[in-house]
């Protein structure tokens, strides 16, 4: 059994989004890896689409939009949102403050792969061109368009 309290576990941010891995693949044989996200206001990873891995988020605290294809709805406190892989999605902060998710993601492997590679331990800018290529190389298709109902 192994416990992660609160504000322990690694944290890996990329761009205005920090997430802190509370069970890894290696905890789990791969199958599933559990993170909290903070992210900061106005701030949502561009559209893109998962190939090796599905994703669930639930909203602890804050105000989101969470975009699923073409269908974008907000998504308070207490709001689960599933997307299967090979479906376009993204999520923004629209509240005021830093929002919490809690990410679930299965199977673990590709996505923590990424995280590892473009992460620093610190919120900053990205380095696009190197998110863009580990993202190619970890199964992650990202979008040049906007998603539907962004501004």
């Amino acid at each position: 059994m192994g416990i992660v309290a609160s504000g322990e576990g690694e944290v890996r941010c990329i761009g205005g989004e920090c997430l802190t891995f509370k069970v890894g693949g290696a905890e789990t044989d791969r199958a599933l890896a559990v993170l909290e996200d903070t992210v900061q206001p106005g701030y949502g990873p561009p559209p893109h689409i998962h190939l090796h891995e599905n994703e669930m988020f639930y909203v602890v605290e804050g105000e989101f939009t969470f975009t699923l294809d073409d269908q974008t709805m907000a998504a308070a406190a207490g709001t689960a949102v599933t997307v299967p892989m090979g479906r376009l999605h993204t999520f923004r902060n629209v509240g005021p403050e830093p929002g919490r998710l809690l990410a679930i993601i299965w199977p673990a492997v590709a996505f923590e792969a990424f995280v590892e590679e473009v992460g620093t331990p610190r919120p900053g800018p990205p380095d696009i061109e190197k998110l863009l290529d580990a993202a190619a190389r970890h199964g992650i298709e990202v979008s040049s368009s906007p998603p539907a109902g962004s501004s």
